[in-house]
């Protein structure tokens, strides 16, 4: 009668272990399934916010200022920028963790924050003419986790959403009379891709692109190269 394992047998025992692992890692992928969480998460504390704003307006006839929703904001006079529509916006970041703690009562109780906070953050951007007094639209931006998320090309941030300065979301909503703001700055998509005698060539990253032949058009998206990456 045996009395233990040969170490054959636990050798065997161990490389079995190591598929079923590999096996586990590569079928569930549990960091991708964290990640879809996260980005249901976002999606959902994205159109309460929304929601939320909507209502506020119903309310007030404007939008909530910087001071009353953002936790960076400091002053009723945030600095400003002209957006890609010609208007006057400004921005900040939203965290009902963080202090100064900043509540919307009683449209909402809690501010809800990025799961991956301060990595990622959801980014407030407003009607900033009469110094952010009165903000008349308003675009609530996140940083999603899976970058193929078909969501992304729906709203139009396939080269990144946000101010220019950033463009580095890919989800949002705008109010209703408003639309987001689309980046120029290609951040998910790489390598990228310019046409040449109506041939998809590749050319890098976004600054390689730019160094090679600033005459051309760049494109994501090989081989179709159907997605225009528009130059700064």
């Amino acid at each position: 009668m045996k009395k233990g394992m040969t170490m054959m047998e636990l050798l065997v025992i161990i490389g079995i272990l190591a598929v079923l692992v590999v096996a586990f890692f590569v079928l569930l992928n549990p960091m991708r399934q964290i990640g879809k969480s996260w980005d249901s998460k976002r999606k959902k504390e994205l159109d309460t916010f929304r929601k939320v704003f909507e209502d506020y307006y119903n309310d007030k006839n404007r939008y909530p200022k910087a001071i009353e929703i953002c936790y960076d904001a400091t002053t009723e006079n945030p600095a400003s920028r002209i957006d890609t529509f010609g208007k006057q916006a400004c921005s900040c970041y939203i965290c009902g963790k963080q202090s100064p703690q900043r509540d919307l009562s009683p449209y909402v109780s809690t501010l809800a924050c990025d799961p991956q906070f301060p990595q990622k953050k959801y980014l407030y951007d407003f009607d900033c003419t009469n110094n952010g007094s009165s903000p008349q639209w308003f675009r609530i931006y996140t940083e999603l986790s899976n970058l193929t998320d078909p969501v992304i090309a729906e709203v139009g941030c396939q080269a990144g959403c946000g101010p220019t300065s950033q463009s580095i979301y890919d989800f949002g909503f705008p109010s209703t009379n408003e639309g987001l703001e689309e980046g120029n700055k290609c951040k998910y998509f790489h390598p990228l891709y310019y046409i040449k005698n109506n041939i998809c060539n590749i050319c890098g990253t976004y600054d390689e692109c730019l160094n090679l032949a600033s005459n051309n058009d760049y494109y994501l998206d090989a081989p179709a190269c159907s997605i225009k990456c528009v130059k700064d």
